[in-house]
């Protein structure tokens, strides 16, 4: 076998978040969906306009299989088409060309400032994520409700307690 970076390609995993979502629940509305990336790349396609040298048109290739703003404008449309009572929020600040195993302190207290600035920049964005997401745990909390007077009243009848007396989790609980 042949393991391969799972950054190439599926950098974004949102797609795959929304494949996963509707094989498991098919009839259930996606609510909201937050994606978070690490940076996007540097554009320095003006840079280096004019070449058309093999290796300059092989890192474009490459950058675009890890690419992860490609999967956030799929999953854009997709949602929008297919779903758009979906909220779907990504975050991801502009931190330049960092490298994965970078560990300069000057160059991680400015990945954390640029972060801040993003954070600030995009206040309102954030807040109404976080109002979406309340509103669905509100809603997810009603049906809990439902589940555990169900719940609760299933274990109060005696068959359910003469069965579960078998159980060994049962042991200690009602004793």
């Amino acid at each position: 076998r042949v393991y391969v970076d799972g950054g190439l390609i599926h950098n974004n995993p949102s797609l795959v978040a929304v494949s996963e979502s509707r094989a498991i629940w098919a009839n259930r509305p996606i609510g909201t969906l937050l994606s978070f990336g690490c940076g996007r790349l540097v554009d320095d396609s003006n840079a280096r306009s004019g070449i058309g040298t093999l290796l300059y048109w092989g890192t474009q290739v490459f950058n675009l299989l890890g690419d992860s703003n490609q999967t956030h404008r799929t999953v854009k449309a997709l949602l929008r088409t297919l779903s758009p009572e979906t909220a779907y929020f990504r975050f991801e600040p502009f931190a330049g060309n960092t490298s994965l195993n970078e560990w300069r302190r000057s160059r991680l207290l400015a990945m954390l400032q640029i972060t801040a600035d993003y954070v600030a920049e995009n206040i309102s964005r954030f807040e109404l994520c976080v109002e979406c997401l309340l509103a669905a745990r509100e809603e997810e909390e009603e049906e809990e409700d439902e589940v555990v007077h169900l719940a609760a009243r299933l274990l109060l009848t005696p068959t359910f307690a003469l069965v579960a007396k078998g159980c060994p989790c049962w042991a200690g609980v009602h004793s």
